[in-house]
């Protein structure tokens, strides 16, 4: 926002942003530059008043959308659906997790479960799982509430309960790769009817997911590329 002095006319030219964000200029009928900084300040708390007001209604609409109420566990069947669909290479991961929040979120509907629940599933899962693994479920469960709120079962203005939870700390291993006499070794260990899987898997580095959905279609021979 500013004050422009016109000399041709005399007057002073105010310069803002509107309550839409949209830049405007106006004329002020005054020569005076202290009348003209007044008229600004009206008019900044002018703007800052429509934008309050704009917001009010908003918040006001949004919590007077009625929300359907859902249990957990038919949410999830949900998002399982959805992410055989959109997610395949992560379909099955996303279905052990939700398998392991079910059992203890499920009878839950979706707008009752708190941080103090998510906190207290991470402590009970943690006595029987890696730290990495409890923070797996609970990365699936944090885009299951995201996806709650897409899909308007949750308001827009609801607090994922995932967020704010510590995940646990995971140290980070190493990779490393097979030498060729332990890929000889591998493959001759390996059953008849496994070994073509494998060989594919050491070589591409294929996903099990991947390899079990991998057609003849995919296979490009003339390229030798798959």
């Amino acid at each position: 926002m500013g004050i422009r002095f016109r000399k041709e006319r005399g007057t002073f030219t105010i310069d803002y942003f509107d309550e839409n964000g949209i830049r405007q200029r106006k004329s002020v009928k005054t020569d005076s530059i202290k009348r003209a900084k007044e008229i600004l300040e009206e008019m900044k708390y002018k703007i800052s008043s429509l934008k309050k007001q704009k917001e009010e209604e908003r918040t006001n609409k949004l919590n007077s959308t009625i929300i359907p109420k859902i249990l957990f566990k038919d949410f999830a069947q949900k998002a399982l659906s959805y992410w055989e669909k959109r997610r395949k290479s992560y379909a099955g991961f996303y279905c052990y997790a939700v398998k392991k929040l079910v059992p203890y979120f499920g009878e839950k509907y979706m707008d009752e479960i708190s941080a103090f629940d998510v906190a207290n599933y991470q402590s009970e899962r943690k006595e029987r799982s890696k730290g990495s693994t409890v923070n797996r479920e609970l990365a699936v469960l944090r885009r299951m509430f995201n996806l709650a709120k897409t899909w308007r079962f949750l308001k827009e203005t609801a607090i994922n309960p995932v967020h704010g939870i510590d995940f646990f700390r995971e140290e980070k291993s190493a990779v490393r790769f097979l030498e060729p006499d332990e890929i000889n070794r591998l493959l001759l260990s390996c059953y008849p009817t496994l070994r073509p899987l494998v060989t594919i898997a050491v070589y591409t580095g294929l996903r099990k997911g991947e390899l079990l959905r991998l057609c003849w279609k995919h296979v490009d021979f003339s390229n030798n590329m798959i």
